[in-house]
């Protein structure tokens, strides 16, 4: 049985769930979550905050899966960030920016699907372990479907089918 979740736990899961509501919502409104929306935003500051937290949560001593995913989440804002910052404005941009903050929708996935597994329902967990192989595939499953979205997206960014654009945020 897991740890029970702490306090900050708690605050981390519920700013996570409302970064991965706004992301699947500007996602399906319009193919990718855009940095110069409301909605946009509201994803982006959660995203910051969840990742944050998690580097502060984990309980194990080294450098963790957990912590890796949350390092990477802030490096992919970072470069969101950056994009319009340090290009010429246009496709690359847009492409770099749009990416980044793909990734790091597809990082929530990871975490969330496994703490799902591991702790719910809360009586009998589906998965005794993070470690179980079920968890394993599953990240892999949720890399592979990030890869093929994020090519998806740079081929409508390309034909012009999507439209975001590379705000300053």
């Amino acid at each position: 049985m897991p740890p029970p979740i702490t306090a900050l736990g708690i605050v981390h899961t519920v700013v996570s769930l409302v970064a991965i509501a706004c992301g699947l919502l500007a996602f399906w409104r319009a193919g990718a979550v855009c940095w110069t929306t409301r909605l946009g935003r509201v994803y982006v500051g959660a995203t910051f905050v969840a990742a944050a937290t998690a580097l502060a949560i984990h309980t194990r001593s080294a450098l963790g899966p957990g912590h890796m995913l949350a390092l990477l989440t802030l490096a992919a804002l970072g470069v969101a960030w950056a994009a319009p910052r340090l290009m010429p404005a246009g496709l690359r941009a847009q492409q770099l920016q749009t990416a980044a903050l793909t990734i790091t929708l597809f990082c929530h996935a990871i975490p969330g699907t496994t703490e799902a597994l591991t702790r719910l329902p809360l009586d009998a967990p589906l998965l005794a372990s993070p470690d179980h192989p079920v968890v394993k595939v599953t990240s892999l499953l949720w890399l592979l479907a990030c890869g093929a979205t994020v090519w998806w997206q740079m081929r409508r960014l390309k034909s012009g089918a999507l439209r975001v654009s590379a705000g300053q945020g």
